[in-house]
C-alpha cells in the first residue's frame, strides 16, 4: 500500500474515494468531507458545477473547488426558487435565494420538533452562506487573489455548502412526496 500511496494520483484516488484505508497507511491526517451532492432539483449548470467541483478537489485540491462549490449552490437556489415561483430580481447572492426560499416554500414552514432550535440552525446556515460570498470571491480561485484558503479551511467551506445543498434538498423532495400524498 505504501508503494500506491506514492504515486500522487493514486494517493489523492484513495484519500478521496476510500478515506478509511487510507488513513490506515498514510502518514499524514485528510480531512473527511460530506458527501457529494445528488441534488433531485438540478440543472446542467449546477450538475457541471458539481462535477468540476468534485474533479477540481481531487485533482488540484480543496482551494481550487471553492468557487465551483459556491456556482453549484447559487445555481441550485436560483433552480429551487425558479421551480417553486419564488421572484428574486436580477443579480442576488446565496444568501438572499437561501432567505426567498425559507420565507416562501411551504417545505420550510413546518420545521418538526423542535422547531425553535432547527430555526436557530438554519439561521446560523445564512450566515455561513453568507460568509461563503467574500471568502469565494477574496480567497479561492475565482479570481487571482493573493492569500489563497489553506486545504483544510477550503475543505471547511466546500463541506458547508454541501451541507447547506443537502438540507435544502432534503426538505424540498419531502415537501413533494407529502405534495404527492395529500393529493390521493
Amino acid at each position: 500500500m505504501q508503494v500506491l500511496l506514492s504515486e500522487e494520483a493514486l494517493k489523492r484516488w484513495f484519500a478521496t474515494n476510500d478515506p478509511n484505508l487510507y488513513s490506515e497507511f498514510a502518514a499524514e491526517p485528510i480531512t473527511t468531507t460530506v458527501a457529494r451532492p445528488k441534488p433531485a432539483i438540478t440543472s446542467d449548470v449546477v450538475e457541471r458545477a458539481i462535477n468540476d467541483a468534485e474533479s477540481l478537489i481531487r485533482s488540484s485540491g480543496a482551494t481550487s473547488g471553492v468557487d465551483r462549490i459556491h456556482t453549484a449552490l447559487d445555481g441550485y437556489l436560483r433552480v429551487a426558487c425558479d421551480e417553486s415561483g419564488i421572484t428574486y430580481g436580477k443579480d442576488p447572492n446565496i444568501t438572499y435565494l437561501f432567505s426567498q426560499l425559507r420565507q416562501h416554500h411551504s417545505a420550510f414552514q413546518d420545521l418538526g420538533p423542535r422547531a425553535k432550535d432547527i430555526t436557530q440552525i438554519v439561521r446560523a446556515l445564512s450566515s455561513v452562506l453568507d460568509v461563503i460570498n467574500p471568502l469565494r470571491n477574496k480567497a479561492s480561485m475565482a479570481h487571482p487573489n493573493q492569500q489563497l484558503l489553506d486545504e483544510a479551511e477550503a475543505m471547511l467551506v466546500i463541506n458547508s455548502a454541501r451541507t447547506i445543498l443537502h438540507y435544502i434538498d432534503s426538505k424540498l423532495a419531502q415537501d413533494k412526496r407529502s405534495v404527492r400524498r395529500s393529493r390521493f
